[in-house]
C-alpha cells in the first residue's frame, strides 16, 4: 500500500510514527510531505505556549517513554491552576488540571515549538534519511484516478504522486479536507483572537510566591488573562552563547470584528486594548502587559492567532472509499478552552493506525476493503469524543470576554463553588482515556 501523509505538524508526524509502528514497512510505503521548510534546520520558533494534557502525553508514550519524557523535561508540570478575579487579584480557588498521580502524566505548560520539534525529530530519526519525509513541497490539488480509486496528488512544483491512502494532517485550511468532503470548506472567524507570548520567568516570580499554583488564570469584567512557567525553551538549535533560560508564557483574548492584519501597528493596538481592559489591576498582569512592545530583554513579540471554527462538524472524517482520512485540525478545530488540540491530534493518529493494522491483518488480500473498514471505524470511534469536548469548550469562551458586573459576579460565584465541590474524577473522561483500549473495546463491540 502506498500511503502519503500531508502535513508535518504534530498530527502528521504522529501519524507517520504510529503507522510505522503498526504496519510492515517492507510491504507498505509511507511518505510525508510538508509545505514549509524543516523547522529543525531554521532559527524560526513557531507558535506560543500551550497546555498539553495527560492523555496526549500518555498516547505519545505508546511510541516510547522517552518521547513524552523529553517533552515534559522542556516544559513545566502544572497539575493545578489557581483561578483569580478582578483588579485586586482575589483568589477564587484552585482547579485540578491533571496530576501525575492520577493519570500517569501531569498537565504540562510547554512551548508549542518544543512539542512539535520533539515529535518531528522522532519522525526524522525513524526515516533514517531514506527520503520518506520531504519538506518545502506544497499540495496544489488532489483527485481520484483509475479504477482502483487511487488518489493523484499534484504539488505546486508540478510533481505528482499516487497514493492508495492519503492522510490529511494539513491543518485548518486543509486541501485534503476539501477532497474528503467533495467541496471547499471555508473556516469561519468568530470575532476573537488568541494572543500571547513569553516573558522571563522572573517577571512573575514575585507574584506567585503565595499562590496555590504558579499557573494562574485571572478573570474580570473586562476579560481574561493567564500566565504560567513554561520551561526553558525550544527543543533544538540551542545557542552556545545563550543557554536556555526559564520562561513564563502569557495568554489572553483580543476582540476584533475582522482578523487583525499582520502589521507593525497590530501589537501596539493589542497592547493598548490590554492596558484599557486591565487598567488598575495588580500583580503580574500589568507587569507583563507594560513590558510588551518595549524591546525589554526576554520579552517575545505578541503572537496573534485569529480564532476560527468549521461551519459545522464534518459528517465524516474519511472518503467513502477509504482512500483519504483526516486527523487533527483538518478534521476538527478544537478551541484552546478544550486544552485538547494537540492531544486529540495524537489520539487520532494512534487510533487510525491501530484500526488500519487490525483490518489489514483480517483482510491481507483485500487492502481496499481493509481501508474502507478502517476509515469508517475511525470516524465512528473518534467523532463522538472529540465533538462532545469541543461543544463544551465553545460554551466556555463567553467567560473570557467582557461582561456586565452582574454577569461577572455570577460567574465568580459559580467558579468559587466549582473549585470547592468538583471531584478529582471530573476530568477522567478526557484525561484517563486510553486510545488502545478504546480501539479494542470498539472492535469487540462490533465483532470486527
Amino acid at each position: 500500500m502506498r500511503i502519503v501523509i500531508i502535513g508535518a505538524g504534530v498530527g502528521g508526524c504522529a501519524s507517520y510514527l504510529f503507522l510505522r509502528k503498526h504496519l510492515d514497512t517492507s510491504t507498505h510505503t509511507i511518505h510525508l510531505y510538508e509545505a514549509y521548510p524543516n523547522p529543525l534546520t531554521t532559527s524560526t520558533v513557531i507558535g506560543g505556549g500551550l497546555g498539553l494534557a495527560p492523555n496526549g502525553l500518555r498516547t505519545l508514550s505508546l511510541l516510547s517513554d522517552a518521547l513524552p519524557s523529553r517533552i515534559a523535561a522542556l516544559g513545566f508540570e502544572a497539575p493545578v491552576a489557581e483561578f483569580r478575579t478582578g483588579p485586586k487579584d482575589a483568589s477564587l480557588g484552585t482547579f485540578n488540571m491533571g496530576s501525575k498521580e492520577r493519570y500517569g502524566w501531569a498537565n504540562l505548560s510547554v512551548q508549542r515549538a518544543a512539542v512539535h520539534e520533539c515529535v518531528l525529530e522522532e519522525a526524522v530519526k525513524a526515516d533514517e534519511g531514506k527520503g520518506g519525509m520531504v519538506f518545502g513541497r506544497r499540495v496544489a490539488k488532489l483527485e481520484s484516478v483509475g479504477l482502483d480509486g487511487a488518489t493523484k496528488i499534484t504539488f505546486e512544483d508540478g510533481s505528482e504522486e499516487e497514493a492508495d491512502l492519503v492522510i490529511g494532517a494539513d491543518g485548518l485550511r486543509s486541501k485534503v479536507r476539501d477532497y474528503v468532503v467533495g467541496e471547499h470548506v471555508e473556516p469561519e472567524y468568530y470575532g476573537l483572537c488568541g494572543i500571547g507570548g513569553f516573558v522571563p520567568l522572573h517577571f512573575i516570580e514575585p507574584y506567585i510566591l503565595h499562590t496555590s499554583s504558579p499557573l494562574v488564570m485571572t478573570w474580570g469584567s473586562t476579560g481574561f488573562f493567564g500566565f504560567s512557567p513554561v520551561g526553558t525553551g525550544r527543543a533544538s538549535l540551542p545557542s552556545p552563547s545563550s543557554p536556555p533560560q526559564p520562561k513564563a508564557m502569557w495568554w489572553s483574548i483580543y476582540a476584533s470584528d475582522t482578523p487583525p492584519a499582520r502589521t507593525a501597528s497590530t501589537p501596539l493596538s493589542i497592547k493598548a486594548q490590554l492596558q484599557r481592559r486591565f487598567a488598575g489591576y495588580e500583580g503580574a498582569v500589568p507587569r507583563i502587559i507594560n513590558a510588551l512592545c518595549t524591546d525589554e530583554p526576554g520579552v517575545s513579540d505578541v503572537l496573534v492567532l485569529p480564532r476560527y471554527k468549521l461551519p459545522n462538524y464534518l459528517a465524516k472524517w474519511h472518503r467513502a472509499d477509504g482512500g483519504a482520512v483526516l486527523v487533527g485540525d483538518a478534521a476538527h478545530v478544537a478551541p484552546p478552552e478544550s486544552g485538547q488540540g494537540v492531544s486529540f491530534a495524537v489520539e487520532d493518529a494512534a487510533a487510525f493506525a491501530m484500526l488500519l493494522a487490525h483490518h489489514l491483518a483480517r483482510r491481507p488480500d483485500d487492502e481496499k476493503d481493509a481501508l474502507r473498514r478502517a476509515a469508517g471505524d475511525y470516524s465512528a470511534l473518534r467523532k463522538p469524543r472529540v465533538e462532545t469536548t469541543i461543544t463544551a469548550a465553545m460554551k466556555r469562551i463567553a467567560n473570557k470576554t467582557e461582561m456586565s458586573w452582574f454577569q461577572r459576579w455570577l460567574r465568580d460565584w459559580i467558579v468559587w463553588i466549582m473549585c470547592r465541590i468538583t471531584p478529582d474524577s471530573s476530568n477522567d473522561r478526557v484525561f484517563a482515556y486510553k486510545v488502545e483500549e478504546a480501539v479494542q473495546e470498539y472492535l469487540k463491540a462490533r465483532g470486527a
